[in-house]
């Protein structure tokens, strides 16, 4: 088995590659890139990710179900955890339907993120304003170095995955194939909307195994995320 041990992302602003390190069990220990550190620690059905983060620490509470996938989410950003942002996770099996977000500044305030899917693959992703649309290669099983599997892991500098996306730390989209292309349709400030159409490209080791994929927005320069692997 094969596990990634290095994200590297050549067109990241900080330049900086994401190392990852698993305890005796395979689950993920720690998360370092650069100066931004999260350690994990589990206990039942509760994962504590303590976070460090451009000089700010962040307290991350997960809550998982026996699928192993994430149903809520509580993100402390002070010692007594009194500003805070809470996510719940709803699904359909384990294909993730809605994510609710609560922001303690903002309790009234209804963010919702809501997924739909198609012969099981994320078919789409909108936050009532932004949709994201998924195309799939259906001859090719998803792994690691998907570029879904990436955005959730490191997260991405480009504005083209809606913010929820990024940055969990926590593999919560379990598709059946691996992504090819994803075509945002983003509402502009005089509701308007501009479309944009990324394509991925993957490269294989003679394991099958992703070793880089290239990412094509548009005309923007294109974006290569390259990965190293610990197997046993």
């Amino acid at each position: 088995m094969c596990r990634p041990i290095v994200i590297t992302d050549r067109g990241d602003t900080y330049g900086i590659a994401l190392n990852m390190y698993y305890n005796a069990a395979g689950q993920i220990q720690s998360i370092i890139a650069g100066e931004d550190m999260r350690n994990f620690s589990y206990t039942g059905a509760t994962i504590i990710a303590a976070r460090r983060m451009q000089g700010m620490n962040v307290k991350e509470i997960y809550e998982m179900n026996n699928s192993g996938l994430p149903v809520s989410l509580r993100k402390e950003y002070n010692a007594s955890g009194s500003n805070w942002i809470n996510y719940q996770f709803a699904y359909n099996g384990t294909e993730i339907t809605e994510i609710s977000i609560t922001i303690y500044s903002e309790p009234a305030r209804d963010l919702k993120y809501i997924y739909s899917w198609e012969n099981g693959n994320l078919y789409s992703l909108t936050d009532r304003r932004d949709t994201l649309y998924f195309e799939y290669d259906t001859d090719k099983a998803f792994q690691p170095g998907d570029a879904v599997y990436n955005a959730m892991i490191r997260g991405t500098r480009e504005s083209t995955y809606i913010d929820q996306m990024l940055e969990m730390g926590m593999p919560y989209i379990r598709n059946k194939n691996m992504v090819r292309k994803m075509t945002g349709v983003y509402r502009l400030l005089d509701d308007n909307y501009h479309t944009a159409v990324t394509e991925y490209e993957y490269l294989f080791d003679d394991k099958g195994k992703v070793v880089t994929v290239t990412a094509q927005r548009d005309n923007d320069p294109a974006q290569t995320t390259t990965l190293q692997y610990e197997c046993n």
